[in-house]
């Protein structure tokens, strides 16, 4: 970032701060923070929000929005089918579940749609 500041500031002939004082202001009067995403996403939820970024028409809008509610609510369904044979795991004996940390296995650059992690894993 701050190499692009500085080619603006060149660009236009502004005379640019250095480094540490771009990263004192950057760091002490914007509330930005940058971090590795919480979770990944699904292909159908980024297609919508491109697509409500990009829509005008405002039918068209509340069609994919409500086309992504009923995405959500199937998705929703589905954690908790998921979170009620956890529960049943937990209290039946006769079932046995693995879990796996793989959080120290991080690729860069870091992809939050999982179609694209994934692809990028078939490929290496």
């Amino acid at each position: 970032m701050y190499r692009v500041y500085v080619s603006k500031c060149q660009q236009s002939g502004i005379y640019f701060v250095k480094s540490w004082a771009y990263r004192h202001v950057f760091n002490t009067q914007f509330n930005l923070s940058f971090h590795p995403p919480r979770k990944d996403t699904c292909k159908k939820c980024d297609i919508y929000k491109a697509q409500c970024l990009a829509i005008t028409d405002m039918a068209q809008k509340q069609k994919v929005e409500a086309d992504h509610k009923l995405h959500l609510r199937k998705a929703e369904v589905v954690r908790k089918s998921l979170s009620e044979e956890k529960e049943k795991c937990s209290i039946e004996t006769d079932h046995e579940s693995f879990t796996f940390n793989l959080q120290k296995v991080q690729f860069l650059p870091q992809l939050t749609s999982n179609q694209a992690y994934y692809c990028r894993l078939c490929t290496t």
